[in-house]
Formats: structure tokens, C-alpha cells, sequence
């Protein structure tokens, strides 16, 4: 049994510009294992997306949820990615 303590934090931010990859995915999918999440992350840490993202504010994992069609039975988007540097923020 691992004795690691995983401590998270709430981050209100009013915006942030973000660059990774995506798919588009359903709860349903996901828990009948028809879904493409832990493939994203397979291919996010293979192919090293991380490294190859130009303008990195950090180098901090970002995982979102967007795009929600409806609820939770309805389709979204999933991303994995981190924040960049954007000049044109608002």
C-alpha cells in the first residue's frame, strides 16, 4: 500500500490560452471501455506531446472537459495539454 498523500487545489482563473490534444468521447463509451481516454494518454506521453508544445507558460498537465453536448449522457470533448503563452489574452 503506497503512503503518498495526493493534495489538490481550486485555481479560479478568468482565462487561460491552451494547447494540446483532444478527442471527442461519452461517459457511456468511456465505462464500456469503447472509449478513447486512456489511449490520449498513451499517445500524449509516446509521442511526447508535452515537449513539442511551442510557448509553454509551464510545464503543468492540464486534463478538461469541454464542449459538453447536453449532461452527463451527452458526448464532450476531453483534452490534455498545458497553458501557453498567449500575447493576445485579453
Amino acid at each position: 500500500m503506497s503512503n503518498t498523500i495526493i493534495k489538490s487545489k481550486v485555481i479560479e482563473r478568468n482565462g487561460f490560452s491552451f494547447l494540446g490534444s483532444s478527442i471527442r468521447t461519452s461517459n457511456e463509451a468511456e465505462m464500456k471501455g469503447e472509449g478513447e481516454i486512456p489511449q490520449l494518454w498513451e499517445r500524449f506521453y509516446k509521442n511526447k506531446v508535452l515537449d513539442s508544445i511551442p510557448n509553454k507558460e509551464n510545464s503543468i498537465i492540464i486534463a478538461l472537459y469541454t464542449d459538453y453536448e447536453s449532461d452527463e449522457t451527452g458526448t464532450y470533448t476531453y483534452a490534455i495539454g498545458t497553458e501557453i503563452i498567449d500575447n493576445e489574452r485579453f
